[in-house]
């Protein structure tokens, strides 16, 4: 039985992701493009042409720069809102599972209702830009190169920091209660306790988040260069 289990991972995981990729991987050294009609054998030339591309290292600079930022904003905040939600006060349960719904909202829709907010005609983002002194004109919040990057990195911490939140939630609860009441006697201030116990205990979850956030971002952000040319 557990190698009939394992055969059914090893084999979607052949049929989905490994055969695409090898396929993939393969067509990168041919012509196989749209509109061509006789399919040849290239070599490295496209690899050539993508390293003498100014746009392809341009979209890489571009990609890195957004995924340090998410994986930064992802990571703090889900530390923040982690200790901050680790302690005991009245409604805790239903603060969890407020901060939880962002990561569990379908993507279309998050896009579609930031698409809405940021509308330079009547997005609700506008509403609020124009409040602030020396705005007199509704700002092309997608269309602004200084505007647009900002505002997907904004888009992207907020669909990705929930999970950050619960996986360091669930950190923060496993380490033991006795080496902060042994700090305490010791007369370590809660500063000193989240740099000396917290952050040692959680730093195998904290790197793991990292890790995972900086796939996601680069995907994500990988995706929006390709569909966007």
């Amino acid at each position: 039985m557990p190698y009939v289990l394992v055969s059914l991972i090893v084999g979607y995981l052949s049929v989905f992701i490994l055969f695409p990729i090898t396929q993939q991987f393969l067509t990168s050294f041919s012509n196989n493009v749209a509109g061509v009609d006789e399919v040849r054998w290239v070599g490295l030339r496209n690899y050539e042409r993508l390293w003498e591309d100014d746009d392809f290292w341009f979209s890489l600079r571009v990609t890195f720069i957004c995924m340090f930022f998410v994986v930064i904003g992802s990571v703090s905040l889900g530390l923040l809102f982690a200790l901050l939600l680790n302690r005991r006060f009245r409604g805790r349960s239903v603060a969890r599972s407020a901060i939880a719904i962002p990561w569990a909202f379908p993507e279309i829709s998050a896009v579609l209702v930031f698409l809405w907010m940021c509308n330079p005609t009547f997005g609700v983002l506008n509403v609020f830009a124009r409040l602030i002194p020396g705005i007199d004109e509704n700002l092309n919040w997608l269309s602004d190169p200084d505007l647009a990057m900002p505002l997907v990195i904004v888009l992207s911490v907020w669909k990705a920091f929930p999970f950050t939140f619960l996986v360091i939630l669930a950190a923060l609860q496993t380490v033991p209660r006795d080496r902060y009441e042994a700090a305490e006697v010791d007369g370590a201030n809660r500063l000193q306790a989240f740099r000396f116990i917290t952050i040692p205990e959680i730093a195998p979850t904290l790197m793991l988040m990292a890790v995972l956030m900086s796939i996601f971002a680069f995907k994500q952000f990988t995706l929006i260069w390709l569909t966007t040319g």
